[in-house]
């Protein structure tokens, strides 16, 4: 019985910290998705002194975010997003539009792939 118990617990434990994992990650995303929004809004409107102090904000929430998701996560996604963000903060320093709604439209499609990617279920266990 105690075997059967331990077991239990193990497995609650682990759903929990899997419920957990999944959360933050999809509260990451969603904080860098908006950012990239905000950034995309600024550059559209050709206000590159406000894009640039978004992109402030961008980079700090990319520091929290790779260092939350480095553990757990594929490290050659998160090296490619990471050039993304660091050519969407490149473009907008040097206020190349074109160039930079690309760069902001891939990074972008690179967190919702990350945060799929997390999502629990069937398809990801196999």
């Amino acid at each position: 019985m105690r075997i059967l118990t331990g077991i239990l617990i193990m497995l609650l434990l682990l759903i929990g910290f899997s419920l957990f994992i999944f959360r933050q990650t999809f509260e990451i995303a969603e904080g860098l998705t908006a950012a990239l929004d905000q950034i995309e809004e600024t550059v559209q409107t050709d206000q590159w002194d406000k894009a640039s102090r978004v992109v402030e904000e961008l980079k700090e929430q990319w520091g929290r975010a790779d260092a939350w998701w480095s553990p757990f996560m594929d490290h050659q996604e998160i090296d490619l997003l990471d050039q993304s963000i660091v050519r969407v903060a490149r473009l907008v320093e040097v206020r190349r539009k074109e160039d930079a709604l690309v760069e902001i439209s891939v990074a972008r499609t690179m967190i919702k792939s990350i945060s799929e990617l997390q999502r629990p279920g069937i398809s990801n266990i196999f």
